[in-house]
This record gives structure tokens, C-alpha cells and sequence, in this order.
């Protein structure tokens, strides 16, 4: 029963760990405004690709 509660105490940790990561890392991402649906990128690199491969423009900030 002890060996029970200490791992559902480590799990419920770890799950804690987890979700501030989500809740604290968010990336910006960004949306081209020339094409429906608009492609999305969340770096610059992605970006970058995205401009090349689909002549994507007017790129502005979904979330911040």
C-alpha cells in the first residue's frame, strides 16, 4: 500500500513537471496570410522553408 501511494506521488510529480512545461514554453507561432487554410510555423527556420517551397507572405502572430 505505501509502495502505492510513493508512486502515485512520483507519477503525479512528474505529471505536474510536464504540464508547467506546456503551460510556460509557448512558442510563437506564426500564419501566412496568402493561402486558406494559412500555413503555420513556429520558427523562423519553418518560416523560412515555408516562403520558399509556397511563396507564403504577409506572415503575422497567431500566439504569442
Amino acid at each position: 500500500m505505501r509502495k502505492n501511494i510513493i508512486v502515485l506521488i512520483l507519477l503525479l510529480s512528474l505529471f505536474a513537471v510536464i504540464i508547467n512545461k506546456i503551460a510556460y514554453s509557448n512558442p510563437t507561432i506564426w500564419a501566412c496570410s496568402n493561402h486558406t487554410p494559412a500555413h503555420v510555423a513556429t520558427n523562423v527556420q519553418e518560416l523560412q522553408t515555408l516562403t520558399q517551397n509556397y511563396k507564403c507572405t504577409g506572415w503575422y502572430v497567431v500566439a504569442p
